[in-house]
């Protein structure tokens, strides 16, 4: 799944990949009134929170613990990739 929960479509899907846009939104427009300043442009991973693996229900005793122990080294992984992809 994709952006949002979607493990009610079908019993195949482990997980989603989730983005947290409301509060990303939430974050920039408050900065913005705070600040009166707008980056241009952000690139927020998994480190930053706005973005996750959320594993479905069906799975979470299966899965859980491989999701949440492989997570620090997927944001070093990622970490590493934006470096030497010149983002």
């Amino acid at each position: 799944g994709m952006d949002i929960d979607q493990s009610s479509l079908s019993n195949r899907i482990t997980g989603s990949v989730i983005k947290h846009i409301d509060q990303l939104i939430y974050r920039y427009l408050t900065e913005w009134v705070v600040t009166g300043d707008m980056p241009e442009n952000q690139l927020y991973g998994l480190e930053s929170g706005y973005a996750d693996w959320l594993v479905a229900p069906r799975y979470v005793n299966d899965f859980s613990s491989l999701v949440n122990g492989m997570r620090p080294q997927a944001m070093i992984f990622e970490k590493e990739y934006y470096e030497t992809s010149g983002y």
